[in-house]
């Protein structure tokens, strides 16, 4: 499969994170990847050179963002990213409230030229130790997450297994991973003929689109396959080279674009069968939750699905939004 070429070529460090709760009781906030983002990042910033501190905060800007201190926050009003770098903040929060020795699970991505285990190493993980051990003033929550939890593990994707770098606390500094090994278990025979009998994109996280490009049916607005094929090309050329070009034929190198235009002209041809969409909580990244259901999903579009699955489509995606599972 040339379509493959995606995956051999992404620079990318997944991070497993596992804080345990060492209180009685904490309570997540429903945009918890938001909350997360600004409150490490400005940690973050905290850390950093002046020069470099300078970057993060004109992001991160809380003036500029007055939206992160609205009571009610409408999804458009989070921007894209409030980091100066290339991440996805990815929950695995199954509840909001978590008492002592429970496990708050989330996933760090770090993408393209941001991929830099030196930078967890130095700057990352600090900021999260500070977190830890520093309760930070929340008007809106007694019960916030800063300075109650410890952490426990984090472990880093290699292939579809997790090595671990810490342990029970203890962090393994002689761990180097590879910026390709999170797709080392996938090659041509990772995919095969059973797997078109899933059928069903089983949204994790909320997804956004521009309106301009999805489908508006029974007042739902849902991303046919071809935006979603889009999306996933798109975001590939953006963290392998920083190309932002508006016809998508640029971003696709010469050796498969005809692979690639049959897959986008397939894509163009599928309808949804069926879908159970509804509108995401409105204090929290993202549109719409849920799942969308196909006739049949061609084998040939499997590993550009896998891609958009574990680099996220649509808008917000820096929060989670946009990921989906296959089934």
């Amino acid at each position: 499969m040339d379509s493959l070429f995606f995956m051999h070529s992404l620079k990318m460090l997944r991070y497993l994170i596992a804080w345990r709760v060492n209180t009685s009781l904490v309570r997540l906030p429903i945009n918890f990847s938001a909350v997360l983002s600004k409150t490490l990042g400005n940690a973050i910033a905290d850390l950093l050179s002046t020069k470099d501190s300078r970057q993060w905060r004109k992001s991160i800007d809380i003036e500029r963002q007055q939206q992160f201190n609205a009571s009610t926050i409408q999804p458009d009003n989070y921007p894209e990213s409030l980091w100066p770098i290339h991440a996805i903040l990815l929950p695995h929060t199954l509840k909001r409230n978590y008492g002592v020795n429970e496990i708050i699970l989330w996933e760090l991505k770090l993408l393209g030229d941001s991929a830099d285990h030196g930078f967890f190493l130095e700057t990352i993980l600090p900021a999260m130790e500070q977190l830890s051990c520093g309760e930070i003033p929340d008007r809106r929550s007694r019960i916030n997450v800063w300075g109650h939890f410890d952490i426990h593990n984090i472990w880093i994707a290699n292939g579809n297994v997790w090595d671990p770098l810490i342990s029970d606390g203890n962090l393994n500094l002689r761990y180097h991973p590879k910026l390709l090994q999170w797709k080392s278990h996938i090659n041509e025979q990772t995919y095969c003929k059973e797997m078109t009998k899933r059928k069903r994109l089983v949204f994790i996280r909320p997804f956004a689109f521009d309106h301009e490009n999805i489908s508006h049916i029974k007042d739902q607005f849902l991303p046919d396959m071809s935006k979603i094929i889009e999306s996933v090309i798109r975001r590939w050329s953006f963290f392998t080279s920083g190309n932002i070009k508006q016809d998508l034929w640029d971003l696709v190198p010469p050796s498969i674009i005809v692979e690639v235009r049959k897959a986008w002209e397939t894509s163009c041809m599928m309808r949804i069968h069926s879908s159970l969409i509804s509108p995401a909580l409105n204090d929290e990244p993202g549109s719409w939750k849920g799942e969308l259901m196909y006739e049949e999903i061609p084998f040939f579009l499997l590993p550009y699905l896998d891609m958009a699955s574990i680099i996220h489509i649509g808008k917000k995606t820096h929060y989670g939004c946009g990921t989906f599972t296959m089934c």
